[in-house]
């Protein structure tokens, strides 16, 4: 695999757009938290009581948030792979072995992971690294 900056859509805007949305939520979590310990402060000073679910969802709500914030790093950060074309279906390349090739290809039908021997006629590599998340349209052109 090549050490291209991959993206989700084909344009550079769009990884901006991703780190804006990451930037925003940190905001809004820090936000929240000072909120929070602003107003249990608050029900400190004046001996008012909180529920322990308040105080539980309280935590949990931030951590969830940064939670689901992280987890599609992989699929906007790491998804290029190498290109290559079983005759004339887009596929991508995700790993290989001696003897075969393991293939991702989208546009088919289900089962869209596929492994093919090494030496198969009907596999052409494109020479490209691509996001599998890139659509059809955008793609480099099969030939």
């Amino acid at each position: 695999m090549s050490a291209t900056k991959p993206l989700i859509q084909p344009n550079a805007q769009n990884e901006y757009r991703v780190d804006a949305y990451g930037r925003l939520l940190d905001l809004l979590v820090l936000v929240y938290v000072v909120g929070c310990v602003r107003t249990l402060s608050w029900a400190h000073r004046t001996n008012s009581p909180i529920s322990r679910t308040a105080k539980v969802s309280t935590l949990i709500v931030p951590a969830f948030a940064l939670m689901l914030w992280q987890l599609p790093y992989r699929a906007m950060y790491q998804s290029s792979f190498d290109r290559v074309d079983l005759d004339s279906v887009r596929c991508y390349q995700l790993g290989s072995n001696e003897t075969s090739v393991l293939l991702h290809c989208p546009d088919t039908d289900p089962p869209r992971n596929r492994i093919v021997p090494r030496g198969d006629q009907r596999l052409h590599p494109r020479g490209v690294v691509e996001s599998m998340f890139m659509p059809l349209r955008l793609s480099q052109p099969t030939q």
